[in-house]
């Protein structure tokens, strides 16, 4: 019985944030639409802004609904893992390389110090996805022109720990206790256009914790972040 509350005190706030979340986008879609219909359509230069937001504010929809379907098919073992021999060494060379035009957006420069030996037994397309999202968030939190740092070392024999060190303006300890729940923003994310679905860490601590590691965050406010999680050696 306890755990059957437990189960319906989640969904009721699972559905409490999900229609928090899409409320904001759906009313900004509308209002816009209508302002268009009422004649704003006839003036080109506002046209396209208020264009602009609507394809903004749709893209957010429908990011959030892929990433819904993602953690749904993770958290109930739908998403099928191909776990392999994976040198991470050159995972990771080769990911900076594919990550490069994103960091030059801002001009923020992706420094690798690999510590650790051996490789890592799990999915590759799932190590792809954690670190899209971390270095996602790390780009988008990090003033222009810093830097971010990807470390490696030797956990223990059977794990390797990965970090994705930031420069940025860090996280709160009550923050970092809720940073990796679904729909979860800081204050000054929320405070930023920086809006993303409050999914991503949530789909890397499912994934994560589907490749028999672990996840974690080390930050304190004005110093950073490092985002870390464990994969096991093969």
């Amino acid at each position: 019985i306890t755990q059957l509350r437990s189960l319906d005190s989640m969904r009721r706030d699972f559905i409490s944030n999900l229609s928090h979340e899409l409320r904001t986008p759906v009313s900004v879609i509308r209002a816009n639409s209508e302002t268009l219909i009422d004649g704003a359509i006839e003036d080109k230069i506002q046209a396209r802004i208020f264009a602009k937001a609507i394809l903004h504010n749709a893209e957010r929809l429908s990011d959030m609904v892929s990433s819904l379907l993602d953690l749904s098919r993770i958290e109930y073992g739908e998403l099928k893992l191909n776990f392999e021999e994976i040198n991470l060494d050159l995972f990771i060379q080769n990911y900076i390389q594919s990550v490069a035009n994103l960091s030059k957006k801002k001009e923020i420069n992706i420094i690798y110090k690999p510590e650790h030996k051996g490789t890592v037994n799990a999915d590759l397309q799932a190590i792809e996805r954690i670190m899209n999202n971390l270095i996602d968030n790390a780009i988008k939190y990090s003033e222009n022109g810093s830097d971010i740092t990807i470390l490696t070392s030797n956990e223990s024999d059977n794990y390797i720990k990965v970090m994705v060190k930031d420069t940025g303006e860090g996280i709160s300890d009550e923050d970092k206790n809720h940073i990796f729940s679904r729909f979860y923003r800081t204050a000054s994310a929320r405070a930023t256009d920086n809006q993303g679905s409050g999914l991503g860490l949530a789909i890397v601590k499912h994934l994560v914790n589907n490749l028999n590691g672990e996840v974690g965050i080390e930050s304190k406010p004005q110093e950073g972040s490092i985002f870390w999680f464990t994969l096991p050696n093969y």
